[in-house]
């Protein structure tokens, strides 16, 4: 699963002493796809940032893909410049 490493860093946070609440421990388990929109980055990762972490992901895919789209055609157009300016 993609939240192993998380799960592994808060049993070795426990090994310290360190305990999450409970209701983070329910969102690495249950997984889930909230909402994220309008939220600012934070440091520190919540129990609902947790759980908005797989669709926040899938955003960020889609954002690359669209903006690739976009791109494809400028660089296209630059290199023929470059080409031209070349011969």
């Amino acid at each position: 699963s993609m939240f192993e490493p998380l799960k592994e860093t808060i049993a070795l946070l426990k090994t310290y002493g360190e305990e999450m609440p409970e209701e983070i421990h329910q969102q690495l388990h249950v997984g889930g796809g909230g909402r994220a929109r309008g939220r600012a980055p934070c440091r520190v990762l919540s129990a609902a940032s947790l759980q908005d972490l797989p669709e926040q992901w899938n955003n960020t895919k889609k954002l690359s893909f669209q903006v690739k789209q976009n791109v494809a055609p400028l660089q296209a157009n630059e290199v023929n410049i470059l080409r031209r300016k070349c011969q």
